[in-house]
């Protein structure tokens, strides 16, 4: 039987938690007492003052923390400003000479396009489309079929 005490014995059934703790108390005093240990009875704190001062001390801990941190953070932003003032610099400097690239770009373009018509029309007065060219080879083979050579004639 694991219920505590045997059940045979009167009042041997199972126990409360709070009773156990109570008996685990008892008993933990009666073996102090045997040993010639001396109990402190336990110490109650105003719990409300307690919460109070733990969390008075907890801000001013954290206030120091973030007092230390000041300086080296002022460092941080001071070469983060330094930092940035080069960056800028370097970025004006990459953005003028992008816009010069895309300016010579753009002119490239302009001309290869012009090259490109240029082309196209030496083509189109070499032998215009390939549709048209077609179109001029039916036509002509149409004038040149032997049913109208009586027409011609």
């Amino acid at each position: 039987m694991s219920h505590g005490t045997c059940l045979r014995v009167r009042g041997g059934g199972r126990l409360s938690l709070g009773e156990k703790r109570w008996r685990r108390k008892q008993a933990r005093e009666q073996f102090a007492r045997k040993e010639g240990y001396v109990m402190k009875p336990p110490v109650r704190k105003n719990k409300r003052e307690e919460k109070y001062f733990s969390s008075l001390k907890s801000i001013s801990s954290a206030a120091s923390n973030i007092a230390e941190k000041i300086p080296v953070l002022e460092q941080k932003v001071k070469k983060h400003d330094d930092l940035n003032t080069a960056g800028n610099k370097m970025r004006e400097t990459a953005s003028m000479r992008l816009k010069s690239l895309e300016e010579m770009e753009a002119q490239a373009r302009e001309l290869l396009k012009k090259v490109q018509q240029e082309k196209g029309a030496a083509m189109r007065q070499r032998h215009g489309s390939k549709k048209n060219r077609k179109k001029l080879q039916r036509k002509q083979a149409r004038i040149d079929h032997p049913t109208n050579w009586r027409s011609l004639m």
